[in-house]
């Protein structure tokens, strides 16, 4: 199973239209907030099954804060992550993913990719496709192999003509 996750689009067509390609090929996709009015161009073409939740920039939005989904028996709570206080400190959110018993939690907001295991729990921010902050715009990818997780930060090629 193949599941891409965004955050932080923050509307950049470019960028949006690279993604959305990559979407294509995937079964999941999960956004992970600020511009979920990107989620439909995103998934124009898409066929597979979308989560989102709602970020700090997504002022009249009526998607939800957070959520946990299951996915290949996998439990794997979604948020944003600025509830959190995640450009200080994981502590909270670890503390958080720990209380809901999850697998994993998938998070945005710092525009920093970063992926770490802790306590047994991933931890995973894929940066932002549009204004990372690693130096390079990225996505994440995760795959759940026999029933294991198996998380990658990718770069967004950006080749402009």
């Amino acid at each position: 199973m193949k599941i891409i996750v965004a955050s932080d689009t923050h509307g950049s067509s470019y960028e949006i239209s690279l993604l959305a390609k990559i979407i294509s090929g995937a079964d999941i996709f999960i956004h992970l907030g600020d511009n979920n009015e990107d989620v439909d161009n995103l998934t124009r073409f898409f066929h597979g099954q979308t989560f989102e939740v709602r970020g700090n920039c997504d002022y009249f939005s009526s998607v939800p804060l957070e959520r946990i989904e299951v996915i290949g028996n996998k439990r794997i709570f979604i948020t944003h992550g600025h509830k959190y206080g995640v450009k200080t400190s994981y502590n909270t959110l670890l503390r958080k993913a720990k209380e809901l018993k999850v697998d994993m939690v998938l998070f945005g907001h710092t525009h920093l990719a970063e992926l770490l295991f802790e306590d047994g729990i991933w931890m995973f921010n894929p940066g932002s496709p549009s204004m990372g902050r690693n130096g390079f715009s990225s996505y994440g990818e995760i795959n759940i192999l026999d029933g294991e997780i198996v998380p990658l930060i990718k770069a967004l090629v950006n080749i402009k003509k």
